[in-house]
């Protein structure tokens, strides 16, 4: 067991082209791809591709030679983590193009991507997750909510942006909402394209607002390259309805929002290391409210949600968690006024909804102290398309 520093350690001599890209590389790039290198490199996928050193370089100069947090959820250590595999052999063999970010409201989107060119002639598309900003937090809602979110559109354009650009076979990873994306794009690009992917990584990312996805011809496909990785006490990676094909893994930290942070998983040599005892009863007990959950859901019932957060997120008057916290108080009065104004149902389904997810976290203590068969063998047999 070591961690993701030490894995660097050990195999930063090690070219892609000795030791090829696997599933710590993929943690690796995923954690870089919180870093806005659009902002020092262009989004077009026919430019000259950069030189990870030079890039990693350019956005340190951007920052003023200091390693800075990317607000309240993601601290200085990416920065860390940037400057230290650029100095390896392994990732300072690395290119990086087109990195493209997008943040806006009204529809709220949140959005990011790079592509990192490795020796083979393939390449490696991180989606970014879930940053400091508000509206991506309202995005991750609408997943549920309406079902489609505007990243499923540029996330997919991204991809096909690149293979037409590129010749090799294309690596999709991402983690958290970033994981979502790269499942995503790998169930919507055509046969053609998806037949040019040789990976595809989720690392602790959410489903989809049913099982559906889960039941296509796409799916089977790529089912064979899919991981699907999740800590033993996963909140994210098991929210809303998720394939049942995830991989426990083993974190440093106990709780499932100290586990989020893919930096606290451990590595074993190349791989990361499996959790033999599978989930623990906090992971059992969010699967539990979880899938209750994506079962209750109403169109009326999503509707007021959608409705009700996207008023008091305006309320705030803030962009950003950063600026949530910086300006608690103001924020807290404008939410509080626009909550009066809402429509007294709309209300009423909001403080319910959070009143069904206690009513359901009780029920799941009950039944994780009572484990029956494991939900997983039930689940699949009812959603997942059987194999030929």
């Amino acid at each position: 067991m070591s961690t993701l520093l030490e894995y660097i350690a050990e195999y930063g001599d090690r070219s892609f082209t000795e030791l090829p890209f696997g599933e710590v590389d993929n943690l690796l790039l995923c954690k870089l791809s919180y870093l806005p290198f659009e902002e020092v490199i262009g989004a077009g996928h026919r430019a000259q591709p950069v030189p990870f050193p030079e890039a990693a370089n350019r956005l340190f100069q951007h920052q003023d030679k200091k390693f800075r947090p990317l607000g309240l959820m993601i601290d200085e250590t990416v920065s860390v983590y940037s400057m230290t595999l650029a100095h390896t052999k392994r990732f300072g063999e690395m290119k990086i193009a087109a990195c493209t970010g997008r943040d806006e409201n009204h529809p709220a989107v949140q959005f990011g991507a790079q592509t990192f060119l490795l020796p083979d002639g393939s390449f490696v598309v991180p989606f970014r997750g879930t940053n400091d900003s508000l509206f991506g937090w309202k995005e991750d809602l609408d997943i549920l909510a309406k079902g489609v979110i505007p990243s499923y559109r540029l996330a997919l354009d991204y991809a096909r942006s690149a293979l037409g650009a590129r010749e090799g076979g294309m690596i999709l990873c991402g983690h958290s909402k970033g994981g979502h994306l790269a499942l995503y794009t790998a169930l919507n690009l055509s046969d053609e394209e998806r037949g040019r992917l040789k990976a595809v990584y989720n690392n602790d990312g959410p489903g989809f607002p049913d099982y559906s996805p889960y039941r296509t011809e796409a799916y089977r496909a790529i089912r064979p390259i899919y991981r699907h990785f999740v800590p033993d006490s996963s909140m994210v990676g098991l929210m809303l309805a998720h394939d049942m094909d995830y991989e426990v893994v083993v974190s440093s930290q106990i709780l499932g929002a100290k586990q989020h942070d893919v930096t606290t998983w451990q590595a074993d040599g190349v791989r990361i290391e499996r959790a033999e005892q599978g989930l623990t009863e906090m992971g059992r007990i969010t699967d539990h409210v979880m899938r209750r959950m994506v079962a209750g859901s109403t169109d009326r019932k999503l509707d007021a949600i959608e409705h009700v957060a996207d008023a008091l997120i305006d309320a705030t008057g803030q962009a950003t968690l950063t600026g949530l916290a910086q300006n608690v108080s103001q924020a807290v009065q404008g939410a509080a006024r626009e909550w009066v104004r809402l429509p007294r149902r709309d209300r009423r389904i909001f403080v319910g909804f959070f009143g069904e997810t206690g009513k359901n976290t009780m029920e799941a203590l009950r039944s994780v102290k009572r484990p029956r068969e494991d939900p997983r063998g039930r689940i699949r047999r009812l959603f997942l398309p059987k194999e030929k």
